[in-house]
């Protein structure tokens, strides 16, 4: 379309405004770019996610249109976790831990959770995959999902009514996010692309839409699950993942409704 690519938070993701929002943040920083643009157009493409239980326009607004305070605020709920049968006890995460939450206790990594901010950092520096982090279910994903409504109603407060448009690719449905590095089988069937001037109402539809359709259920013993038109794929993909939390919490804060009426083109 000829528009340029540009960070809109800035090279070193600290060019941003700051902006109230009601509940648990207090602020978000919204990307300069965005914060001080007319009008936009937020492209997303729909597909399930791991903390958030769908990624779509309401996940990518406050993940993509926040810089990086905001992003870590929303990650940072979540909490690194020990996997025992592949920690080594060579100490390097204890050593590399800025906020010393880490410590070898009987030749095993082990996390003091008053401490850990949930930066992550243990995940990366870790050589022999024994740290994750824990994005499915629990209060931390809860408190993730209204943060993250949180930031969806700071970004949108920058716009004039009217000003952003919503777009979902209901395409190359997927179990995890595109961020995660393995090729995913799509689970459903390509259905389109919706649009709309409400960010909870076009993922209310697009997730509607996707339950209508058959789907799979790719299992870790190498078999595929069938899942039939009509039943609720969230249940049965994420079960722990409280995923309607961001879609009341929005609503609870005037950002649109789930309420829609759906025309085809």
């Amino acid at each position: 379309v000829g528009a340029p690519i540009i960070i809109a938070d800035g090279l070193l993701g600290r060019d941003y405004r700051e902006v109230e929002v009601p509940g648990d943040l207090g602020k978000v920083t919204v990307a300069s770019a965005i914060a001080e643009a007319d009008a936009m157009v937020v492209l997303t493409h729909f597909k399930f996610h791991v903390s958030f239980g769908i990624g779509g326009t309401l996940k990518n607004i406050a993940m993509g249109c926040c810089a990086r305070k905001t992003k870590f605020d929303l990650h940072a709920v979540a909490k690194p976790q020990i996997r025992e049968e592949n920690c080594k006890g060579c100490g390097l995460c204890a050593r590399h831990c800025a906020y010393g939450a880490i410590s070898i206790v009987e030749g095993k990594a082990h996390i003091d959770y008053e401490k850990c901010v949930g930066c992550g950092d243990c995940v990366s520096i870790c050589r022999f995959r024994a740290v994750r982090m824990m994005w499915g279910g629990g209060e931390h994903a809860e408190r993730m999902l209204k943060r993250a409504a949180e930031a969806v109603y700071g970004v949108l407060s920058t716009f004039e009514d009217g000003k952003v448009l919503f777009i979902n690719v209901l395409t190359e449905i997927t179990r995890l996010c595109d961020c995660a590095t393995s090729l995913e089988m799509p689970l459903i069937p390509d259905i389109g692309i919706m649009a709309s001037y409400d960010p909870v109402a076009i993922d209310q539809a697009s997730l509607d839409l996707v339950n209508s359709m058959p789907g799979y259920n790719p299992k870790e013993d190498g078999t595929i699950e069938y899942i039939p038109p009509g039943q609720d794929k969230l249940s049965i993909l994420y079960p722990e993942t409280p995923w309607w939390i961001i879609f009341e919490e929005s609503e609870r804060l005037g950002v649109g409704q789930r309420r829609y009426k759906l025309i085809k083109l």
